[in-house]
């Protein structure tokens, strides 16, 4: 839940507590001025003229709330004065000058009625009311009802984020799963039957993106495959030309540095093919691992027993594993260490170097096409053997990563973890 949406809530109890106190206060003071009004007609009810015309007080079961409360006024002249401060007093004259009025003093309310006989008025009783206990009904009933509102917002905070977050775990869900699909070009979609109509929508737009993506990835491989096979018969021949001048002069230095470019090229080129291959479905198989290890020039890798055999044909498991290797050659100082192992579905494969390894922050660039960590560092290489072991594994269901150098095997160096599935 957004704060706006907070605030709006807020702002809405706001305006419901305002309005409740504003009722509660109105109620409160109508009560207040109807028991005034009950308690001057109560005290007037004891007022009556004498013989002689004058205003007396019959005497009745004392009530010393009455009494102390109340005043009996004929003409400008007090009969009997209730209690309380000069103030108070003067309040109470001036309410008798003026018969059927309200006035408040601190915090005393008083009321005026005349008292009359035969239809003419001959007294005024003034009575006052105490308004603390209202004045503090009302300062609790705000007070419980600000707790109310925090309590209010805080819950419905609460609710709504929980609500919120519940609404958007599909959403979550399938943006993780679209992103896991981008990654590996699977043919999956969602369709439209998500149970809600937002849900389908999204699903909609989401299956209308990866199929834009899918058809990017199908016109690259087609690219990929046919600029490889046209490249291949020119290259082909520039191999045989440089191999034709080696045997004429084995030691000129052009001679084999056409020759290394032009093998280097060749490799390149075998491994964009295979990949478009495999990524059409065209180069399915097994082959044992220890044979490729060995003839990438690893007899002596450890390979345990359950992971011998992997899912992938040999020709896409050597040229997945030969730019790792030939990386790990570059960087090492002294050795490189290759284990494999079963772990559950998948076969891992690490292949350590105790070099200088790689930065955390750049564990993941290191497969964009091109980047290379230190173009300086002296070493050949054109940033292309990593993305496109990793580009290679994943179109067989399987990964190429960098382990952190927490996870690597060693405590120096670098870890490159190949996952394969089983064959």
């Amino acid at each position: 839940m957004s704060a706006f949406g907070v605030l709006v809530i807020a702002c809405w109890l706001v305006l419901l507590i305002a309005g409740f106190d504003v009722v509660l206060g109105s109620v409160l003071h109508q009560q207040a001025d109807s028991a005034l009004q009950t308690r001057a007609e109560a005290a007037a009810s004891t007022v009556v003229p004498s013989a002689d015309g004058s205003a007396q007080v019959v005497e009745t079961d004392s009530d010393p709330t009455l009494d102390a409360n109340t005043w009996v006024y004929q003409g400008a002249r007090a009969i009997e004065r209730g209690s309380g401060s000069p103030q108070v007093q003067h309040a109470a004259d001036l309410r008798a000058a003026a018969p059927g009025s309200y006035a408040t003093t601190g915090s005393l309310r008083l009321y005026s009625t005349p008292v009359a006989r035969n239809g003419k008025p001959f007294a005024v009783v003034v009575a006052s009311i105490n308004l603390t206990p209202y004045e503090h009904a009302t300062k609790v009933a705000m007070s419980g009802t600000a707790l109310l509102a925090v309590l209010a917002v805080a819950g419905a905070w609460v609710v709504l984020r929980i609500t919120a977050a519940r609404a958007l775990r599909p959403v979550q869900a399938m943006s993780a799963q679209a992103a896991a699909w981008s990654e590996r070009a699977h043919t999956d979609r969602f369709g439209r039957h998500q149970g809600y109509h937002e849900l389908d929508t999204l699903a909609h737009h989401l299956d209308a993106l990866l199929d834009r993506l899918a058809a990017v990835l199908r016109h690259e491989r087609q690219l990929s495959g046919e600029l490889s096979h046209e490249l291949r018969t020119p290259l082909s021949r520039i191999t045989s030309e440089a191999d034709l001048l080696l045997r004429r002069s084995p030691d000129c230095p052009e001679a084999s540095a056409i020759h290394a470019a032009a093998a280097s090229m060749s490799t390149i080129l075998e491994t964009l093919l295979s990949t478009a291959r495999l990524e059409t479905g065209l180069l399915p198989g097994t082959c044992l691992l220890p044979d490729v290890l060995a003839e990438l020039g690893r007899p002596d890798s450890a390979v345990e027993p359950d992971a011998d055999l992997v899912g992938v044909d040999a020709a896409v498991a050597s040229r997945i594993l030969a730019p790792i290797l030939d990386n790990a050659d570059r960087y090492a100082v002294t050795t490189v260490v290759i284990t494999a192992r079963r772990a559950g579905s998948s076969i891992t494969v690490d292949v350590h170097d105790d070099g200088t390894g790689i930065a955390d922050d750049l564990l993941e660039r290191v497969f964009e096409p091109g980047f290379r960590a230190d173009p300086a560092d002296g070493h050949d290489g054109g940033g292309l053997g990593l993305p496109l072991a990793r580009r290679l594994a994943r179109a067989a269901d399987g990964d190429v990563t960098v382990l952190p150098a927490g996870d690597a095997t060693g405590t120096t160096g670098t870890t490159v973890r190949v996952t394969l599935p089983p064959g």
